[in-house]
């Protein structure tokens, strides 16, 4: 089964309960792999992208049901990535902040966000924290 795959299946056994109580949040995690068009990450962005599209047709159909749906596209580092880092190996991202995201302090806030009340009038949409790596690119 592929990501995308589980992404909807997921959505799908979640949606009952959902529309029972009045509504929820459903937060999809994507990558700015397709949206770059990453050299190297063909299968990987294209499934990515199709969780953002999956997002965008659920927005639509579940609105109604009191049913935000959105997408993060995370930059964020992990220890490996961070010591390759560290070390030289790898390099820090181009983008105006110059640094990868940490999974606590930069991506985890954008999520508790989209969970919360407070982004209930926010539906369909792909939160991009990256640094702003991906501000020129298209959506």
């Amino acid at each position: 089964m592929s990501g995308t795959d589980a992404a909807l299946q997921f959505m799908q056994l979640c949606r009952p309960s959902m529309v029972q109580r009045g509504g929820g949040n459903i937060i999809n995690m994507a990558s700015a792999a397709g949206v770059h068009g990453s050299k190297t990450f063909a299968p990987y962005a294209m499934a990515k992208e199709a969780v953002r599209a999956l997002t965008r047709c659920a927005a639509r159909e579940w609105g109604r049901d009191g049913i935000t749906v959105n997408a993060i596209c995370p930059l964020a580092t992990t220890d490996a990535l961070q010591q390759a880092v560290d070390t030289g190996v790898a390099q820090a991202p181009s983008g105006p902040l110059g640094r990868y995201g940490s999974r606590a302090d930069d991506i985890a806030p954008v999520a508790l966000f989209l969970a919360s009340a407070d982004s209930r009038f926010i539906t369909g949409h792909t939160l991009m924290p990256d640094g702003g790596l991906s501000m020129a690119a298209g959506r």
